[in-house]
């Protein structure tokens, strides 16, 4: 179910995740990672972006979350959580700022899309300083 799902977007640390993992584990809520896995692989000095995408309301309601995390080898791991509501709300909002350094973070890992064959041999010929008049085109006046 996706109603009334939160909009928010949260910032959180290792230790945060470490506890909400825990608490995700002792309640029998369902996905996630585990604290032990989040202490040994998840980056201590970078912070951990929360998203909520489904509630849950069973074995009790919680919101399934997506969490972006730096990993201690370099990589960024993109892994489920589930939340309790309260909990949730009461983390901290990602600023302007930083969904602003999200977002530009987030589109440079999209490759860019190859031109179509027509569009890249009209460039070509226009950075060799060739007309950009197909050929057989109308003359002009």
């Amino acid at each position: 179910m996706t109603r009334d799902l939160p909009r928010e977007i949260k910032r959180l640390g290792k230790a945060e995740l470490v506890a909400l993992a825990q608490r995700a584990r002792d309640l029998h809520l369902g996905v996630g990672r585990r604290a032990d896995w989040i202490t040994e692989h998840v980056e201590h000095s970078r912070a951990a972006i929360m998203r909520a995408i489904l509630f849950e309301p069973s074995p009790q309601p919680c919101y399934r979350t997506l969490v972006l995390a730096h990993r201690l080898d370099g990589s960024v791991e993109h892994f489920p959580l589930d939340v309790l509501p309260g909990d949730f709300a009461a983390l901290p909002d990602v600023s302007s700022a930083e969904l602003l350094k999200l977002t530009r973070w987030a589109l440079s890992w999209v490759p860019i899309s190859d031109l179509p064959a027509e569009y890249q041999a009209e460039w070509d010929r226009a950075r060799r300083g060739e007309s950009l008049e197909p050929p057989g085109g109308c003359p002009r006046p």
